[in-house]
């Protein structure tokens, strides 16, 4: 992401995981549209930094923001990617290397760890954020408030809520959002009936505290005084942020909010056949970026409904759009509260479900055409990845997701992300649909490739004699598949 502002270039880096910090990169190289980078065999981290050495380009800052893991930028981008074949790259690097040190660049790292930002930067360039003092909390509260302010109460409520910046806005935006129906006073006391009989629901636990100094139970009560009014008046809202807390939750496309095939829905019986041919469900190829387009619009009947939604959720500040209004994030403590709440009333299951049919849905195969879609929701296909799920469904489901994004991650060099999915949809087939299934067979095929291109001949050689002997007995010795290499893509639903 990038902002030209006082002849400064600020390009936003998101470092959270190895995934997000490359799909950043792609990103920011797509947005200063430099040439080859569009280039499948190209390394975009060594193009992002011939672009940041070149003074002609004039002064910069990076902000790579969400460094709570040392790990993604200590580590090379050549265990997930081309990095180690590209020219003037070293397989040693790491990815924090290819962010220049230059007279005309500097570099902002955000952190919630001290011992993370000590690795990242010299002792001395570490500036910590101290939390928000009363002051500073009751002039957000005064800013926030407006109208509804009350001098007497203001202080009792920043202090019942920690100070904590978060939480005061969720509890000034609810007591808007009642627009006089709910005083700060009420809202006093609203907590109180919540920490005595809610609390237990959102308890966190002490890993939780050791991980993030701002996920206290504060948090979790003025969340839960949101969730519970919004599913009162509007359960859909409730639902769609239920649906929202299991993607990815930095840049969520609308594409993947829409209403598709259901997951889990409720009632479903375990074992019901969900299984069709690839002629049944019409040739994948078909399946473009211009058919996506026309699937994930809203129906009109639904559009309306929808805006409401998203407007009450951005309203009470648990969701945020970012530049682009179809795109949205939320906040890690309101996506932590929601999956607990999820858990304890036993709606997990159905959400993490819904969350893995709509990216099924949604998620092309690997043409290049379609490879910006693929970039923008492969995130969100790398946290189904480690969804664990039990019904048949939506465990084929899920085999077909990653059956087709570890094409993708294969066909764009990220061969560690690709070995993962393929494993995991390998396993998922043989276990449902047999060993000798065309689809567990096409995800043998995947993985022997993967194996092959990082140079693991004998583990490719041996997957593959694999998939040709079971091709001979499910599809014949004369069929083009079995002559040939089995190496056509199916597609399960």
């Amino acid at each position: 992401m990038k902002l030209q502002s006082l002849e400064t270039w600020v390009l936003w880096l998101y470092v959270s995981n190895e995934v997000r910090f490359e799909q950043s990169v792609r990103g920011v190289l797509d947005q200063l549209r430099v040439r080859g980078r569009k280039d499948p065999k190209t390394n975009v981290f060594q193009l992002l930094r011939s672009w940041l050495c070149d003074t002609s380009k004039g002064p910069w800052l990076v902000i790579l923001d969400n460094a709570d893991d040392a790990r993604v930028l200590l580590r090379s981008p050549s265990t997930n990617s081309q990095a180690e074949t590209s020219p003037g790259a070293s397989p040693t690097e790491a990815r924090l290397d290819y962010i220049p040190r230059c007279d005309h660049g500097k570099v902002l790292v955000t952190s919630r760890s001290r011992d993370t930002a000590q690795e990242l930067v010299y002792r001395k360039d570490v500036v910590k954020v101290e939390p928000m003092e009363e002051k500073q909390a009751l002039a957000l509260l005064r800013k926030k408030l407006d109208i509804w302010y009350n001098e007497q109460d203001a202080p009792r409520l920043a202090r019942e809520l920690d100070l904590m910046p978060l939480a005061l806005t969720q509890a000034a935006a609810y007591i808007c959002q009642r627009d006089g129906r709910c005083s700060v006073g009420q809202y006093l006391g609203k907590i109180k009936e919540c920490d005595v009989s809610g609390a237990s629901v959102l308890d966190i636990s002490a890993r939780d505290l050791r991980r993030d100094r701002e996920a206290n139970n504060s948090i979790m009560l003025t969340w839960q005084i949101s969730f519970n009014y919004i599913r009162e008046v509007r359960q859909s809202a409730a639902d769609l942020l239920s649906l929202m807390s299991f993607f990815d939750r930095q840049a969520i496309p609308e594409a993947l909010l829409q209403e598709k095939g259901s997951g889990q829905a409720d009632g479903e019986e375990e074992g019901s056949t969900v299984e069709s041919t690839a002629d049944e469900r019409g040739n994948e190829d078909a399946r473009t970026g211009a058919s996506i387009e026309r699937n994930t619009k809203v129906p009109p009947d639904r559009a309306e409904e929808y805006e409401k939604d998203i407007v009450m959720l951005r309203n009470y500040n648990l969701v945020s759009c970012t530049t682009d209004s179809t795109i949205f994030e939320m906040h890690r403590l309101v996506q932590l509260a929601t999956k607990k709440w999820l858990k304890a009333a036993k709606q997990f299951d159905r959400w993490s479900s819904q969350c893995i049919s709509n990216l099924e849905d949604t998620f092309p195969t690997s043409n290049f055409d379609n490879w910006a879609i693929c970039q923008s929701l492969f995130p969100h296909t790398m946290a189904a990845l480690h969804m664990e799920v039990t019904s048949r469904k939506t465990v084929l489901q899920q085999a077909s997701l990653l059956l087709r994004s570890g094409q993708y991650a294969l066909a764009v060099g990220a061969y560690s992300d690709a070995e993962k999915m393929e494993e995991r949809s390998l396993k998922a087939y043989t276990e449902v649909l047999g060993e000798g299934h065309p689809f567990t067979l096409t995800s043998m095929n995947n993985l022997a490739m993967t194996y092959l291109q990082q140079g693991r001949w004998e583990e490719a050689e041996k997957v593959q004699v694999d998939v040709m002997e079971k091709s001979k007995v499910v599809l014949g010795e004369g069929h083009p598949d079995t002559r040939h290499g089995h190496n056509i893509l199916y597609r399960p639903f």
